[in-house]
């Protein structure tokens, strides 16, 4: 499978959604697929592109990629991952607009489900990031 994970900011220090986005593509690689990392901010749809999957983290910020790849990519999934700061305190319009486009939410913790509109909860699934038990 073809997936592509759309993360706000590309930079130099591997926190935040960077540090996501790595640790995603990794598994992803890991168990067979074919993952390309992108910048959300400078997303450009393509006219030949066969992506199955696009993992978009950050609703808000990731809006734009999200929007154009549905557009051009009308059978691929859309994945949209809530990382925190586009569901607290609240969502906003750029984030619900993501929500209704995704065929999939991905939160990170379990209160998350709760800043997700109730109609869309039913294709919200929680993801614990990766932690060393206690």
């Amino acid at each position: 499978m073809k997936i592509e994970i759309c993360t706000p900011v590309q930079g130099e220090l591997p926190t935040g959604n960077i540090a996501t986005a790595e640790q995603w593509a990794k598994i992803l690689t890991s168990l067979g697929h074919r993952v390309r990392l992108c910048e959300s901010g400078s997303y450009q749809a393509r006219p030949d592109d066969d992506t199955d999957v696009l993992i978009a983290l950050n609703g808000d910020r990731s809006n734009d990629a999200i929007q154009l790849f549905r557009e051009n990519n009308s059978s691929a999934t859309v994945i949209a991952a809530m990382t925190g700061t586009d569901i607290y305190p609240e969502p906003n319009r750029r984030v619900l607009s993501s929500l209704e486009v995704a065929d999939f939410i991905v939160v990170l913790q379990t209160n998350a489900v709760d800043r997700i509109p109730a109609p869309l909860q039913k294709k919200t699934r929680v993801i614990f990031q990766s932690a060393t038990p206690v």
